[in-house]
């Protein structure tokens, strides 16, 4: 995700040190789709962008924020289209 590039620790290197299944990361080091991210997962990774926060622009947070946003409603979609 072009959103992280440059960031300190990066989602992987933030993710492995996560304990309790908050590890957002799969195998390759790249993000789990928040749609698909366990309740742990998610709260991992909400933490991990807020501790990027003052880090980072804000285009950068509200470019996670639409993200997060845009996942959950193709969720949604997703679960009404299926019934």
């Amino acid at each position: 995700m072009r959103v992280f590039q440059g960031t300190s620790p990066t989602p992987a290197e933030y993710s492995v040190k996560l304990g309790g299944g908050k590890q957002f990361v799969d195998a390759e080091g790249k993000i789990v789709p928040y749609e698909q991210m366990t309740p742990e997962q998610r709260g991992g990774f909400e933490d991990y962008v807020s501790s990027q926060a003052g880090e980072n622009d804000g285009n950068q947070i509200n470019d996670i924020q639409t993200a997060i946003t845009n996942a959950a409603k193709r969720h949604h979609d997703a679960r009404v289209a299926s019934k």
